[in-house]
């Protein structure tokens, strides 16, 4: 599976792909397709733009922390 980082790419492009996914952005925050702010599940925070992770084959919007993530892979091993 090939990863592409969002990190070092400009903010407009970063809201450029989540409108494509249906997401907006403030800038800061991510909001889902009914205008409501994105939470990670995992970790109860709200996904901010700078800090935000795109499961490959998914649109899932998470936030890039270490804990949050090992939850995602915990819950959905089966998918890689």
């Amino acid at each position: 599976m090939e990863m592409l980082s969002l990190k070092n790419e400009p903010i407009e492009l970063r809201v450029a792909i989540l409108k494509k996914m249906g997401y907006s952005s403030d800038g800061t925050f991510i909001f889902d397709s009914n205008g409501k702010m994105v939470v990670d599940p995992y970790v109860d925070e709200a996904v901010r733009i700078d800090n935000m992770v795109i499961l490959h084959g998914s649109e899932i919007v998470l936030d890039s922390n270490p804990l949050s993530l090992a939850g995602y892979f915990e819950d959905h091993g089966e998918v890689f």
